[in-house]
């Protein structure tokens, strides 16, 4: 396993990529989902400093069309969200309205 998985953080950083990584210990009280929600926090918010202005908005719009109000949802796991999709805090915010 671990030879594969560094020839594919090889082949993934050599062509651009970002990899991001964690050991899951059984011995820790520590959730496996909530490790994998601080790894995709942390991939947020590296891709929201190393991404272009265009980059952002055109993944901002994907995301909003993709998610719709569910992203309030992702919101409430992922708090970096809104550094790559601004709207989902407002979407958060009117869902919270209308759950009054």
């Amino acid at each position: 396993k671990s030879r594969i998985a560094a020839h594919i953080v090889e082949l993934t950083r050599k062509d651009g990529g970002l990899v991001f990584a964690t050991k899951f210990d059984r011995s820790q009280d520590v959730s496996p989902l909530a490790k994998i929600g601080v790894i995709f926090n942390d991939l947020i918010d590296l891709f929201a400093t190393v991404a272009s202005p265009s980059t952002l908005l055109s993944l901002s719009n994907d995301l909003e069309n993709a998610l719709g109000i569910h992203a309030a949802l992702l919101y409430e796991v992922l708090p970096s969200l809104p550094r790559i999709m601004p709207s989902c805090s407002q979407v958060r915010c009117h869902v919270d309205q209308v759950n009054m």
